[in-house]
């Protein structure tokens, strides 16, 4: 479980320090905008190029992972942007 979330990143100097993927500028947030809007993994893929399905596997896992509560409240606490998608998912 500690590598839940490898392609997730963080840097205070880029899309105001919102969780993003591999460093670049797409924010977590979009692309659990585009999942809630009911858009596949596939479909999210050919609206966002530059991802890679490795990209959307951290979301995979989430939606598929038996999360304690401990480890829910430090998800929302590191990525707070991914608490509306783990109430949906959990």
């Amino acid at each position: 479980m500690s590598n839940l979330l490898e392609r997730i990143t963080v840097n205070p100097r880029q899309c105001g320090g919102r969780p993003c993927i591999r460093g670049m500028r797409i924010r977590v947030s979009d692309v659990l905008d585009l999942f809630a809007a009911g858009l596949s993994s596939e479909q999210i893929l050919e609206e966002l190029p530059d991802l890679e399905m490795d990209d959307l596997r951290d979301f995979h896992k989430i939606k598929s992972a038996k999360l304690t509560g401990h480890y829910r409240r430090c998800l929302q606490t590191i990525y707070p942007s991914c608490t509306d998608f783990l109430a949906l998912c959990l």
